[in-house]
């Protein structure tokens, strides 16, 4: 989710039931967000469920993006984390996604965009997972040129004969 989706997210909106979080008012429009069992596990742990999901000592008042962000420095610090900032964690999911074989749809739909283009912005090219299409192809082109004998396909030279 981007920052200012999660920071107006109000208890009402999660369902925990359905793993699911319903945004009204998401920067590309309604949308609704699918969660993890983690995710899931965690939410389910908070004591109170009502008013704002992030909030500070008022739960009827949601998290400021100030505090927020003193929040995330102090986060950084303690962990010695150079730079850094919490939207590149959307960059993350959508880089984890696809290399763990989601497609283009299901990235785009996992980060709440409206278009693939603006998703090819936040996934990074991994060779590796071009690599591992290619054995993927070429091992199944290979096994069908080989399909019924137990000899392997013989390469033979092409000439152009005119």
């Amino acid at each position: 989710m981007r920052l200012g989706e999660a920071l107006a997210l109000r208890w009402s909106d999660v369902d925990l039931a359905g793993r699911a979080l319903r945004l009204r008012d998401a920067k590309a429009g309604a949308r609704t967000v699918h969660l993890g069992a983690t995710a899931v596990a965690i939410l389910d742990a908070v004591e109170l469920k009502s008013g704002y999901v992030a909030h500070g000592a008022d739960a009827d008042r949601p998290l400021s993006h100030t505090t927020m962000e003193k929040a995330w420095r102090q986060l950084r610090k303690r962990t010695e984390i150079d730079g850094g900032r919490p939207h590149n964690l959307r960059h993350s999911v959508g880089t984890f996604a696809a290399l763990s074989g989601a497609n283009a749809f299901a990235v785009r739909d996992l980060l709440g965009h409206k278009t693939l283009a603006m998703t090819g912005r936040y996934v990074e090219r991994a060779a590796d997972t071009v690599r591992a299409a290619t054995d993927a192809v070429s091992n199944r082109v290979a096994a069908a040129l080989n399909a019924g004998t137990t000899m392997p396909a013989e390469v033979i030279k092409i000439t152009d004969r005119r």
